[in-house]
């Protein structure tokens, strides 16, 4: 399976740590030899995280072909695209309704979490005077419902984050292809 692996450069997952058997990295597959695979680690924003070595016989597991490591594979051929420089401020006063407003209008996904520790993440759909709708992407970048927010409960809200902005792009990727395709 290793060599099925390096041969398709898809990344994989690989369990290796029997003191925590659910842990795993992704990784693209280097080298394999009789006792050990090398492989580039891919970390959960897509991004290279080190070589890593690993005596094979101490692999007990590897996943290939889920949603998980496809969204691994996108979010890795494309981080140019999926992730851009540090955005401008959004607005000159820290004013949650502006900012949401503003994240609106530039299409940007934002994360809020609320004092109970929930929040959405997704593209606002609307700003009241006292609540932001968010319309929610699940974790691959797909609608997901929407969200209303009373703006009292805010914590943090984060604008154009690495996460976000991974969001934005696998939404984009997903959906927005889908409708050319589908014409």
């Amino acid at each position: 399976m290793l060599q099925r692996a390096k041969a398709s450069g898809a990344p994989i997952a690989i369990y290796s740590n029997e003191a925590d058997p659910s842990e795993y990295d992704v990784g693209l597959i280097d080298s394999v030899s009789r006792n050990h695979v090398a492989y580039r680690a891919v970390s959960p924003k897509g991004d290279f995280d080190g070589e890593r070595i690993v005596y094979v016989e101490s692999i007990f597991r590897i996943d290939t072909g889920s949603s998980y490591l496809e969204k691994m594979r996108v979010l890795n051929e494309n981080l140019t695209l999926a992730y851009s420089s540090p955005l401008e401020s959004l607005a000159d006063e820290p004013d949650p309704e502006s900012m949401l407003r503003e994240a609106q209008r530039q299409g940007q996904v934002v994360s809020i979490v609320d004092r109970i520790g929930y929040g959405p993440k997704g593209f606002v759909r609307e700003v009241g005077s006292d609540y932001v709708e968010v319309e929610r992407l699940d974790l691959n970048g797909l609608p997901d419902g929407s969200v209303v927010v009373m703006l009292d409960m805010v914590e943090r809200i984060v604008i154009g984050g690495r996460d976000e902005q991974a969001l934005a792009f696998l939404y984009r990727f997903q959906v927005e292809s889908k409708r050319l395709i589908d014409g």
